[in-house]
């Protein structure tokens, strides 16, 4: 049994544009391309001990994110979801074509393009195919990581602030793709060992994430953590045991990651259980603070439930103490929001 198709953007003032289809997948490559460049360079940049450039302000991109981005919903997938809401439908879409028998997504939480460069010098062992899916804005991980696990918009969850029902809403999307729950795993981090039932796989991985939210010495510091903390030989470990036991492999992320520095600290209406402090969400009673305006802009809501205002930080901004300089997420930029989406096969 296959689950319904996803219904396009909120129909709210601004949420339908009018470009085209191939319009919007010319700008979903273009800057999918300066998103990987990017990575490169803070990449090369860190191991050279040189000092990364901040991330300046990309007017254009923040247009099509109001023009272009909602149309991901309908936009046809080719060698990736466009939008990580759609991940399953894509990976039945392949699995139809290929027929395997077991399959694991393992989702790494905050994996931004920058960590992947990171992770992938110790992967020479394995196969893929790189290509990249779209994070849900705001890129906080209730919001983006529950689309992504229930095939779902937020605007269709119980409650698009919190992690509570992840689990449970996973296993209706594979029950209603015909799987029994002795055939389903939802696993968070690294499993010891899965059983021999299992076809079905969802592995949240968070040892990144955590790195991401300790860290105050920018991208330089999360290149040294990472490679201390062997995130690389953890997730290669995991995707080989996959492999070997059958499974067809796919990674992606929920959200990236940017460097920023706080602009002072913001109490937002909604108690989210998340941290990613560029981003601001406001009810009825809610204030617009001069911070929050000079700091932020406002977001049209795409997808998500209506009776709130949404707010994005500006780039290299967040809402945390002043000076305080962190990595964070929530926001609405290349790093945050192109995230990596990967297919591994066999040699």
């Amino acid at each position: 049994m296959t689950s319904a198709t996803p219904t396009p953007p909120n129909s709210a003032a601004g949420a339908r544009s009018n470009a085209s289809s191939a319009s919007v997948t010319a700008g979903l490559r273009h800057w999918q391309q300066i998103a990987v460049e990017q990575a490169e360079q803070d990449y090369q940049a860190v191991r050279a001990g040189l000092a990364v450039a901040v991330p300046s302000a990309q007017p254009d991109f923040w247009d099509f994110i109001r023009e272009g981005y909602p149309q991901l919903a309908t936009l046809a997938a080719q060698t990736a979801p466009p939008l990580v809401t759609r991940t399953w439908e894509f990976i039945f879409q392949q699995a139809a074509a290929v027929s395997p028998r077991k399959i694991a997504l393992v989702v790494v939480d905050g994996l931004s393009l920058f960590d992947l460069r990171i992770l992938q010098d110790s992967w020479q062992s394995l196969n893929y195919q790189q290509d990249y899916s779209w994070a849900l804005v705001p890129s906080a991980t209730p919001i983006s990581r529950q689309s992504l696990l229930s095939g779902l918009y937020p605007r269709d969850h119980a409650d698009q602030f919190s992690l509570v029902n992840e689990e449970a809403q996973f296993k209706v999307m594979a029950q209603r793709r015909g799987y029994p729950a002795s055939a389903v795993l939802y696993q968070r981090d690294y499993p010891t060992e899965i059983n021999a039932t299992v076809r079905l796989a969802a592995i949240i991985i968070t040892e990144l994430d955590e790195l991401v939210h300790q860290q105050r010495q920018g991208l330089a510091g999360m290149y040294r953590d990472l490679l201390d903390c062997h995130c690389g030989e953890h997730l290669r470990a995991l995707i080989q045991q996959l492999m070997d036991q059958g499974f067809q492999v796919y990674l992606t992320a929920d959200h990236g990651n940017t460097s920023c520095t706080g602009v002072g600290e913001f109490s937002s209406d909604v108690a989210a259980q998340t941290r990613a402090t560029r981003m601001a969400v406001l009810g009825d009673a809610g204030q617009i603070t001069p911070l929050l305006l000079a700091n932020a802009q406002e977001y049209p809501g795409y997808f998500l439930q209506t009776g709130y205002r949404y707010f994005v930080c500006n780039e290299g901004v967040c809402l945390d103490a002043v000076g305080q300089s962190v990595l964070t997420h929530g926001g609405a930029s290349l790093a945050e929001v192109i995230v990596p989406f990967l297919t591994f096969s066999c040699l």
